[in-house]
């Protein structure tokens, strides 16, 4: 029907549904940009699927579709309070609509507002479960409801979300949600299912997903093997998903950490794993720490650190044998705070006590200083000096802290001690046991030979005259684990507990020139001067000793010059070089502790 207006003498007509075409038009277009906009959304492009539904509605400002769905993409992007924003104008108009529903729920679990979050996810389920029968929910409302379950952690009704909407229908389903229904069903030791969900979310997905669903099934067929104890793993995807308040690290640390301590190739890498895996939730650390100390397919290094940890949390006693897969095979091993050996105490392996690495601690302290962090860079610097006074790199970088700060004083008192220990250590190196007679020899080789020295210490009082720097040598001679970490005063007594310990060990990998020495020593009553060891090792017995064979020179190191016999016993702990109080010339002496245990290592060779 035509409608006439006249004016001017014109005559103007237009179809009176014009108005009613133009609408259907924009919502047509409109449903066409929310279609393209969901199609970006399930390839992971929400900027793009954004700008669509922004387009969708400029051209139907009421459209429920076309808001809830930009709610959804403000959520994704991290933008919680837009996101807010949008679904509260949605659900003003359309209070059941469950997309909206289902976001608002993600952003009220995420900001902690847990009452709140519930009351949400009860009613989006009902309304969910309302809307689509068995088999037959929407996948972008089913993606979305599953990353609500996931965001509360309900792993029960998670699953039953699969069971009633995934399990036997065909259908190509987010990626995302089959990985949450696969936590779920993996929390809930449905480990079968599990499996299936996580393989079909990476046959479904774009591949960002493939590391984590592939740890995911290493640690289920580590689990299921019995090499780890069942656990639940939370649905935080991101390995940065930590918020203030959190009660457990996100469930990938766990994960990664896992499949770190069995596929690194790098030991270091493996024990940072094991450290992570300690630091969780208890009983489940411990139980853990349990189980690794009997996988044959750990390095034997690993295992004494979880069994040190063991005993250092109290769930061991000292001296209790442990069973372990230790040297190629199970079998009883005595944790000891000094020792770590087999029960049947006539194997060689011997383990130290775990404990913080110098260099370790060195390294966070420059990446700190780098990083432009100098508090953090102190407080490291600060804790190396608690471990070891003496380090030297730690006084220099904490002078320079200390200097930039303004703090003068302590700056030079740091540099003063540092000076001050590496002119000591100078003094060692350069110090030489064939400087000529003693009244001849330099000042620094006094500094070596004028040190007090009494045959009745015990040897950990003996060790304490040593320098830091010698004690150090001597104890990777003997194998001390983590020397580095160590004060001098532990470091003695574990240098003596070792010495103790094997003995027997350390007389038998002597050469014969010092093992002739050591008996001549002796035969002396454990102490004769310095120049007639010399002259013995010359002239005497000993020199014939090997003398088809070239002399073993050890390398550099603190000890001056260890071509001298006196200086090789020294190396090992067994003589110590210095002045009694009632004699001027220098002296070698065995102590009398030394001695006695010497006799009995004679008399069973």
């Amino acid at each position: 029907m035509a409608h006439e207006e006249r004016g001017g003498g014109v005559r103007r007509s237009r179809p009176e549904n014009a108005s009613a075409a133009d609408a259907f038009d924009s919502k047509r277009r409109a449903d066409e940009l929310i279609r393209q906009g969901q199609d970006l959304l399930v390839r992971s492009r929400i900027a793009a699927a954004q700008k669509k539904f922004r387009e969708a509605l400029k051209l139907c400002t009421s459209s429920v579709r076309a808001r809830s769905r930009l709610a959804l993409t403000h959520w994704l992007q991290g933008e919680a309070d837009r996101a807010e924003s949008e679904v509260h104008a949605v659900l003003a108009v359309a209070p059941d609509d469950v997309l909206a529903l289902t976001t608002l729920a993600q952003v009220q679990a995420a900001q902690r507002r847990w009452p709140e979050a519930q009351a949400t996810v009860e009613q989006a389920l009902k309304n969910f479960y309302a809307a689509y029968a068995a088999g037959a929910a929407e996948p972008e409302h089913l993606a979305n409801a599953a990353r609500m379950l996931a965001a509360m952690d309900d792993d029960r009704r998670l699953y039953q979300l699969y069971r009633r909407c995934v399990r036997g229908v065909p259908g190509r389903w987010d990626a995302t949600a089959l990985t949450h229904m696969g936590l779920a069903a993996f929390n809930l030791g449905r480990w079968t299912e599990a499996r299936w969900l996580w393989r079909m979310a990476a046959a479904s997905g774009t591949g960002e997903l493939d590391d984590v669903l592939d740890s995911f099934v290493f640690v289920l067929d580590k689990v299921e093997q019995g090499q780890v104890p069942p656990f639940a793993i939370n649905h935080r995807l991101r390995d940065d998903a930590v918020a203030p308040g959190d009660q457990e690290p996100p469930g990938l640390w766990k994960v990664f950490s896992l499949r770190a301590l069995w596929d690194s190739d790098d030991l270091d890498n493996q024990e940072i794993a094991l450290h992570l895996l300690a630091e969780m939730d208890e009983p489940w650390a411990s139980d853990m720490m349990f189980h690794v100390v009997r996988q044959p397919d750990l390095p034997d290094e690993l295992k004494m650190k979880a069994a040190v940890w063991l005993l250092d949390q109290g769930l061991i006693e000292e001296g209790e044998p442990l069973e372990m897969h230790v040297d190629g095979r199970l079998q009883p091993v005595v944790i000891d705070r000094d020792d770590v050996y087999p029960a049947e105490r006539g194997g060689q392996l011997f383990y130290g006590v775990y404990e913080p690495d110098l260099e370790d601690l060195l390294d966070e302290a420059l990446i700190a200083q780098d990083r432009g962090d100098a508090e953090a860079a102190e407080a490291v610097y600060r804790e190396m000096l608690a471990l070891d006074p003496d380090h030297v790199p730690a006084l220099v970088g904490l002078a320079g802290l200390c200097r930039a700060s303004g703090r003068e004083p302590e700056a030079e008192r740091l540099l003063g001690r540092a000076l001050a220990l590496e002119l000591a250590l100078q003094l060692d190196d350069e110090a030489g046991d064939d400087a000529g007679p003693p009244d001849q020899a330099a000042p620094a080789g006094r500094a070596r030979t004028g040190r007090a020295v009494d045959p009745s210490w015990s040897w950990d009082e003996a060790l304490q005259t040593r320098t830091l720097a010698m004690l150090r040598e001597m104890a990777g001679r003997l194998g001390v684990k983590n020397r580095w970490a160590m004060r001098k005063a532990p470091l003695a007594a574990a240098v003596a507990a070792r010495l103790r310990a094997r003995l027997r060990w350390v007389w038998q990998g002597l050469g014969d020139a010092e093992q002739a020495a050591l008996l001549w020593l002796h035969q002396q009553g454990g102490v004769a001067s310095l120049e007639g060891m010399r002259r013995f090792a010359a002239s005497g017995p000993a020199a014939g000793f090997g003398a088809d064979e070239p002399e073993v020179v050890s390398g550099p190191g603190p000890w001056g010059h260890p071509a001298d016999v006196a200086a090789r016993l020294e190396e090992w702990g067994l003589v110590f070089v210095g002045r009694r109080r009632d004699a001027e010339a220098p002296v070698a002496v065995l102590l009398d502790e030394t001695r006695d245990l010497l006799q009995k290592v004679w008399g069973r060779a």
